[in-house]
């Protein structure tokens, strides 16, 4: 069971370090160019399928996918990233220390926002629809930061402690199974392996 993780394309929030949560800014044109040139040694992978959040910035990054691939995407609200509540919008360094996470532990919700424990029954209802798929061969996701967390603790059974420290930059694809994480390139720095 092959599922190939990406975050999607870098936005102008992402890059003036901005927390995006549910909020829809566009990808930069820039960014998913780069994204199709990860995302061309996929073609000959076999994805059957590719799955997207409904934010902009990550269908505009799937339909980028597809064409790559040529696979058939589709749109899961349950991929949606989860709302910073208070935070949305508010530069990072405001909110927190930068070498943790936004939300502490799984159970974390900022004000008027998610945890991702909230967040779980919706993606488990998009993993109903994503594992069909992942019977016949690999498929793909495109999602977020950390709606990509609760879909691995879901399928996966990871520790939550070690998800909420995994990060996956933008235009970065990930090759996931039960044994861990194969980044391709371009690999982020530092140890690959499971979160």
């Amino acid at each position: 069971m092959i599922l190939y993780l990406l975050r999607h394309a870098a936005t102008q929030a992402n890059r003036d370090g901005l927390v995006l949560g549910s909020s829809d800014p566009p990808a930069l044109p820039d960014a998913l160019a780069a994204l199709a040139t990860a995302c061309r040694p996929l073609a000959g992978r076999g994805i059957r399928r590719i799955f997207a959040s409904p934010l902009r910035r990550a269908t505009a990054s799937a339909a980028v996918l597809a064409r790559e691939v040529g696979a058939p995407w589709e749109i899961l609200p349950g991929l949606a990233e989860l709302s910073a509540g208070i935070f949305e919008g508010r530069p990072r360094h405001d909110v927190c220390p930068p070498d943790r996470p936004l939300r502490r532990d799984w159970t974390d919700r900022p004000a008027g926002g998610e945890s991702l424990a909230d967040a779980e029954a919706r993606v488990e209802q998009a993993l109903t629809a994503i594992r069909p798929s992942l019977d016949r061969g690999p498929a793909a996701v495109v999602g977020h930061a950390v709606v990509n967390r609760v879909l691995l603790q879901l399928l996966y059974g990871w520790p939550r402690r070690e998800l909420l420290a995994f990060t996956q930059p933008h235009g970065v694809v990930a090759e996931i199974a039960a044994t861990g994480v194969v980044w391709l390139d371009p690999a982020p720095p530092g140890p690959g392996g499971r979160p």
